[in-house]
């Protein structure tokens, strides 16, 4: 191929695309506003094996470990904790965000990938009605084609004009500001589950965990409200009465992040343009993994870009880049979008309910750790024991109500998932994404005036 590419931002799903692109003899320019050693996070971070087997990523072998398993809290001093047991073969690649920067960018350069540091981006080229290149603090770069990888408040698709379908809309449920730190660890402390989660604190939406590592204890806090610095005193104080290991001195980290926790953007592309990682929402609401499923991405993104024989380009051209993304990451992702609103509507005393009944126990948390553990267990269980435990979460009015309107809703996305258009015409994906965002924006509604409503249905 013969065409310049230009990715904005070295996110993870944007180096995934270009050492692929690369590694095919394409052209690929990164614009990246960072220094070198100055990318990525102060901390580590878990991602599959099998989304770097997807991505089609070399897996840096000397970071594969087993999985920590997960203790869910309830956090109301009366519901009993559940640990999940990792299956034998449950690894993971738990690596240090800056080295996994550091690795992916290591590949790109390897295949020929040009890297440019520094380089703030400040919104994109466009003639016409496409996306020609993109307007730096240090001057303007051009190319056939820009990836959009410059994250969930990207210059470039915020100020794309209307005509061009790519919807920039973030509401106050999308994004969970994420507080993470570590601090000491406090010695000769008696022993506690490694990895604990807190679904709930003192009836604040969100959650927390702690991690205690040989060396440190690690502290994530995430709120859906606007973070206060009074969440992390709280918070901290709140998790040492059941973890005396934690201590007070921060050691590294003390940030707080916006992650996205919705589903992903309607439409991807435009003429000229893909949008790609946190930019496009490519996290699993709840569940997480977006390094990933970002890297993934970029696998899908890159063969939708070599099989452009004639180099246009354009949205028609592209929009496999969508389909493919959604039949393999993107359904899933947006119906576990509807975890992320269930829990927005949830309460601790709701959750000390499913644990105590028996409806979240044991046998659910341990096959969260296994791919389609879930579906298995629904699968081997039997009429009579998912009968059972809907008898008795039925007795719960609250959660039933909730419950209904998350059955109710997934009955409406499901069709509009699968009427996705397989072919790009304008109109009809216009129709199609007018749905797919109204049924989120409908339901964010509902929710919203959930505790004055009797009856959403």
């Amino acid at each position: 191929m013969h065409c310049k590419v230009l990715i904005a931002g070295a996110g993870h799903g944007g180096l995934a695309t270009a050492y692929h692109l690369a590694k095919n003899g394409v052209q690929v320019t990164v614009l990246e506003s960072s220094s070198l050693y100055a990318m990525g996070l102060d901390q580590p971070d878990s991602v599959n094996l099998d989304c770097f087997e997807k991505a089609d990523i070399p897996v840096p072998e000397e970071y594969v470990k087993l999985r920590t398993p997960i203790t869910l809290c309830c956090n109301d001093d009366t519901t009993p904790d559940i640990t999940q047991v990792v299956p034998p073969d449950g690894y993971t690649v738990f690596i240090e965000r800056k080295i996994l920067c550091q690795y992916l960018i290591g590949l790109a350069m390897e295949v020929g990938v040009n890297i440019v540091f520094n380089t703030k981006i400040t919104g994109p080229i466009i003639f016409g009605s496409r996306v020609c290149g993109v307007h730096t603090e240090k001057g303007d770069y051009f190319a056939d084609i820009v990836i959009d990888s410059c994250g969930v408040n990207s210059p470039l698709k915020t100020n794309l004009p209307e005509k061009f379908l790519i919807n920039s809309t973030i509401s106050q449920f999308d994004i969970l500001h994420t507080y993470r730190a570590f601090y000491n660890k406090i010695p000769d402390c008696p022993e506690t589950e490694p990895y604990k989660v807190y679904v709930f604190e003192d009836g604040n939406i969100g959650m927390q965990w702690i991690i205690t590592n040989d060396d440190d204890v690690d502290v994530l806090i995430g709120r859906f409200n606007p973070y206060q610095e009074e969440d992390t005193t709280h918070t901290i104080e709140s998790l040492k009465r059941e973890n005396p290991q934690l201590g007070n001195r921060l050691i590294r980290g003390g940030h707080v992040t916006d992650i996205p926790v919705r589903q992903p953007l309607s439409i991807l592309v435009a003429d000229g343009y893909a949008a790609i990682g946190d930019c496009a929402f490519m996290t699993y609401s709840i569940k997480g993994s977006g390094v990933g499923y970002a890297m993934q991405a970029g696998r899908i993104l890159a063969d939708t870009i070599l099989a452009d024989k004639d180099e246009l380009f354009t949205a028609q051209s592209l929009w496999s880049y969508q389909v493919n993304f959604f039949k393999e990451i993107g359904k899933n992702a947006s119906i576990i979008a509807l975890g992320k609103v269930l829990l927005t509507m949830l309460t601790t005393e709701d959750v000390a309910y499913l644990l105590k009944e028996n409806i979240i126990n044991q046998k659910i948390i341990d096959a969260s750790a296994t791919k389609n553990g879930l579906v298995n267990l629904i699968t081997d269980s039997g009429v009579n024991t998912i009968k059972d435990k809907m008898l008795r979460f039925f007795d719960n009015k609250e959660l039933q109500k909730k419950l209904r309107s998350i059955t109710v809703w997934l009955a409406k996305l499901l069709p509009i998932l699968n009427s996705l258009p397989e072919d790009y015409v304008r109109e009809d994906v216009k129709k199609w994404a007018d749905k797919y965002d109204s049924f989120y924006n409908s339901i964010r509604y509902e929710n919203n005036n959930f505790d004055d409503s009797d009856n959403l249905l």
